[in-house]
This record gives C-alpha cells, structure tokens and sequence, in this order.
C-alpha cells in the first residue's frame, strides 16, 4: 500500500466533454437533439466501463468519466470520438454556412435599402450566446432584466451591486449624494469603462469599502 492510498488519497483521471452548439442545436429541433444526445450517452457509458471508467456525471449535454488510468482515459477519448463521429455521419447535414451568409447579406442590404428602419443589424444566436459567456457581467445584467433571474452567485452587474452597496445605508443611498462635486471623476470612469481592453484599478479605503474582498 503507498503512503497515498494510506491516507486515503488516490490518482483519477477525468474525461470531460460536452456538445459542441447545444443550445443552438436544441432551439433548433429540441425533440431529436435530445434523442440522439440519449443515444451517444449509452455509447459513451459502454465504452467508459469497456475501458475501465466510472460516468458519474451527465448533467444537460454534458458528460464526466473517471478513470484511474490516464492511458485508459486516453484510450476512451479516442474510442468516443471515433464512435460518434460515425454516428454523425449518418445525421443530416447542416445547411453550408457560406451561402446561408451570402443569404443574409442579400437580406440585410434589402432592408436597409427599403429605408424603413434607421439601422437593421443581424445577430446570430451562437455569436451572441458566445459574447456573452466572455462577457459574464452583461449575462447576469440580461438574466436580470431580460429573463427576470437573478443569478445566485459569480460575477453581478454593476446595478445589481449598486443596489445591494446602496441599501446598506438608512436612508438609502442615492446617486446624486454619491456623486456629490466628482462629476469630473465620473465622466472619467465612464471614458475609461468604454474603452476596449481597458484596466481600470479602483482604490478604497478599506477591504469593506472594497468591491473586491481577498478570500477568508
């Protein structure tokens, strides 16, 4: 017995995947993404314990595996993609991007041709899901406001802060005491928060004035 497995402590190997546009996928035909997503979770569970793993997790699309083996674990993944991708083989092929593009830009020049609207934009679903996963503090804001769920931890919109910050003080705090002669230091923070790829360093007097505390 090693000293490891004296005290308790053993090596695993996690194999970790998920499905690549779920929620596009899902939006799009929900009723056989989820028939196949059940199917290839049956092909992934007999080659994890083919290869000596353990699933123990298949939250929504994705799907966890452990192994006590990095070779296995290896092995497995190989095993996995070579199955599912003869699976997908036999799916129905998705439109060529390239013309569904060229196809937009006819549409969108034809709006914008017809003078109705001041400006006509296009967003695509995936782009935007993606945007706002690099974007966390926009996605709490969208979740708030637009879906009206309030995320329970991570990262909060500034609104959100502010009201919590704001509430603390009885009366509640107001912008314009807080703003009160530093008009000249909040037009700055607003230019600085609007550049692309800008640092802004905030300094408090404390760690409770802080918007960002140090772990206990």
């Amino acid at each position: 017995m090693t000293s490891d497995e004296a005290n308790g402590r053993r090596l695993a190997v996690i194999l970790a995947a998920d499905v690549a546009s779920y929620s596009r996928l899902m939006s799009e035909d929900e009723e056989a993404t989820l028939s196949t997503l059940a199917g290839y979770q049956e092909v992934i569970a007999g080659l994890a314990a083919e290869h000596h793993g353990r699933v123990f997790n298949t939250a929504s699309d994705s799907v966890m595996i452990e192994f006590a083996s990095a070779v296995q674990a290896v092995r497995c993944a190989v095993a996995v993609q070579r199955a599912l991708n003869r699976g997908n083989a036999d799916l129905p092929r998705e439109p060529d991007a390239s013309r569904l593009e060229n196809k937009l830009e006819d549409w969108l020049a034809a709006r914008k041709a017809s003078s109705c609207w001041k400006d006509v934009w296009v967003i695509d679903g995936s782009a935007l899901e993606t945007w706002l996963e690099q974007r966390p503090a926009v996605a709490a804001w969208h979740a708030r406001r637009t879906l009206s769920v309030k995320p329970q931890e991570g990262v909060r919109s500034t609104d959100d802060y502010w009201q919590d910050f704001a509430g603390q003080f009885n009366p509640m705090l107001t912008e314009e005491v807080l703003l009160c002669e530093r008009d000249d230091i909040a037009q700055q923070l607003i230019q600085d928060l609007l550049q692309p790829s800008n640092i802004v360093s905030l300094v408090a007097d404390s760690n409770e004035r802080s918007p960002w505390r140090p772990p206990i």
